[in-house]
């Protein structure tokens, strides 16, 4: 369950920041804006895969995370419409999905890249550790 949390934080953050007002919109071909929906999407369906629910199904579990990833990209865009300063852009929901879908399939089936994400920052200590 903890691992599912890391992605509902990730969405709540993204939804926090959808709903501020930005004092100018960016060109649909603002490549920065592009690189960073392509990260952060990324990240989020590689989350997802963490979760046991997705990581059992094999490739069916990569492409349902890379859906419920581009679906949550296709709220985001629709919620930003109802923001003030902030524009709805089927551009950025491809970079959203591509990010996604790269990031999905790399974590997939490369194994190296995997474990490196899998690597514990705060180790837990076991039973045995405690005696010496």
């Amino acid at each position: 369950m903890m691992k599912l949390a890391y992605a509902a934080a990730l969405m709540a953050t993204l939804f926090w920041c959808s709903s501020q007002q930005f004092a100018g919109t960016p060109g649909p071909l603002d490549i920065p804006d592009k690189w960073a929906h392509l990260l952060v999407f990324g990240l989020l369906a590689t989350l997802y895969l963490r979760h046991p629910w997705f990581e059992n199904k094999g490739r069916k579990g990569v492409w349902m995370a890379i859906i419920a990833a581009s679906i949550y990209g296709a709220s985001d865009e629709y919620h930003q419409y109802f923001v003030p300063g902030r524009v709805c852009d089927w551009v950025d929901w491809v970079a959203d999905t591509l990010g996604a879908t790269l990031a999905a399939w790399l974590y997939a089936i490369w194994t190296p890249y995997r474990k490196f994400l899998e690597f514990p920052l705060f180790p837990t200590r076991r039973k045995n550790d405690s005696n010496k």
